[in-house]
Formats: structure tokens, C-alpha cells, sequence
């Protein structure tokens, strides 16, 4: 079966960024730093919603066995915690 070369509405992080940025909306952060803090919080609690993670991905168009499989490797992301880059 052939895929688009961009199809957002096979893919479920298009749904995680939605929620995110509707998180992050009446936001205003003084500086790029604390954009960044918010957006790991936002991610974070994503992340740790089962819910929500499983409404992105029913969201999205994807064939079964494709969700199942992306849904199997969201649940183990939750059970990571999120590492921040350094700054250097």
C-alpha cells in the first residue's frame, strides 16, 4: 500500500501536539526557558495520560494493527520519564 508523502492524519503525535498547544494557549512565557519549561509540563501530562494518549491515536486514521502497535509503544514511553538537553 502506498502512503502519502505527509498524511497528519495517519499520525497520532498530530493529535499530542493539539492538546499540547491548546495546553499552552493563554501561555506567556517571559523568555524561550520557560516556553520550554511549560512545553515539557504540557508534554508530560500527556504523556502520563493513558486517555488522552489513546485518543490521539483513534483519532487518526492509521489501520488497526498499525494503532495497536503504536499504541503497545506509547505505553512503555509513559512508564520513561522525559529528559531535558543540557545546556551547554
Amino acid at each position: 500500500e502506498h502512503f502519502p508523502a505527509y498524511a497528519p492524519e495517519l499520525n497520532p503525535d498530530e493529535g499530542v501536539w493539539s492538546l499540547a498547544k491548546r495546553d499552552l494557549a493563554n501561555g506567556s512565557p517571559h523568555n524561550v526557558e520557560e516556553l520550554m519549561d511549560d512545553l515539557v509540563r504540557s508534554i508530560e501530562r500527556i504523556r502520563r495520560s493513558p486517555a488522552k494518549l489513546r485518543g490521539c491515536i483513534k483519532q487518526s486514521k492509521l489501520p488497526p494493527f498499525f494503532a495497536l502497535t503504536i499504541a503497545l509503544f506509547m505505553q512503555r514511553a509513559i512508564l520513561r520519564p522525559v529528559r531535558r538537553r543540557s545546556r551547554a
